[in-house]
């Protein structure tokens, strides 16, 4: 492990809801990985006084490495190899969230993008769709994608397949490991 860049993240009179994430996301130059490396954020464990994984999801087009956190602390940006996919991986229990999960793709005073994040216990390929109430399959997010163990994290802006954004209503976001599904509603509105 090599650390890249470390920031500590710590409360000043800040009021942080740890009831839900907050999303850390972290911009990066491409270029400047090493071929078979990725980046991934870690946390300093004070009582064990070491450096522990969180995960991130690496978004190469906008150069962004992205991660929903429970706690304020210390956390740095780390380069790791690059993840193998397993088989027996699957997502933690309790741990997909959407949030906000009330959001309008146009603004309106609200955020314009919801969340989505979750934890592996290993790294697993995985698909992210999301659904309308009819059961309709508005977007597929992401499709047999490598996601690295820990914490991974995307946004959905609230536009189905053809770029268009959504009618008012509930969706149901589900993510797909190894044949394990979990689902969310989240609520758009115009």
């Amino acid at each position: 492990m090599k650390l890249v860049h470390l920031y500590e993240i710590e409360p000043l009179t800040v009021i942080f809801d740890a009831r839900k994430p907050a999303t850390l996301q972290f911009s990066y130059d491409q270029l400047s990985i090493p071929i078979g490396q990725r980046l991934a954020f870690f946390k300093f464990n004070q009582q064990e006084q070491r450096w522990a994984l969180v995960g991130g999801m690496l978004n190469p087009n906008e150069e962004t490495l992205t991660t929903t956190i429970q706690s304020l602390g210390r956390y740095a940006v780390m380069e790791v190899a690059k993840s193998v996919a397993s088989n027996s991986s699957r997502i933690l229990t309790r741990t997909l969230t959407c949030q906000p999960r009330v959001f309008s793709p146009r603004g309106n005073g609200f955020r314009s993008t919801t969340t989505i994040s979750f934890e592996l216990n290993e790294a697993a390929t995985g698909t992210i769709k999301i659904y309308n109430v009819a059961g309709n399959l508005v977007q597929s997010m992401v499709y047999e994608h490598l996601f690295a163990r820990g914490r991974n994290a995307i946004d959905w802006d609230g536009r189905d397949h053809q770029g268009e954004i959504v009618l008012t209503g509930l969706y149901i976001v589900t993510v797909t490991i190894n044949g394990q599904t979990e689902t969310k509603v989240v609520n758009v509105f115009g």
